[in-house]
């Protein structure tokens, strides 16, 4: 899931925790190709994380900067704000058990 990209814009300040929600309760457990385990997106440098702590994600971890090594993409954006460092986190579906 990378909506981080896709819902993240200065003139709609509130889709990002809509998006997440519809992808946590909704898409997320639909998938259909293998079973859905976790949902992992990370806040950008210099955030808090909130959005997901408050939404009952898990912080997993960091994600240090991109350091490059291919020649078809650039650094991210996200390197040249704050430390770089990405914080990853984690929603863990409940398991499902049947009988």
């Amino acid at each position: 899931m990378d909506l981080a990209r896709i819902a993240r814009h200065p003139a709609h300040p509130g889709i990002m925790r809509v998006m997440l929600r519809l992808w946590r309760d909704y898409l997320g457990p639909r998938w259909d190709y293998w079973p859905v385990k976790a949902a992992v997106s990370y806040a950008l440098p210099g955030k808090t994380g909130n959005l997901y702590r408050f939404d009952g994600w898990q912080k997993a971890g960091a994600c240090k900067p991109w350091a490059g090594g291919g020649t078809w993409s650039k650094p991210s954006k996200a390197n040249a704000m704050a430390d770089g460092i990405k914080s990853v986190f984690v929603y863990e579906y409940p398991s499902i058990t049947t009988s």
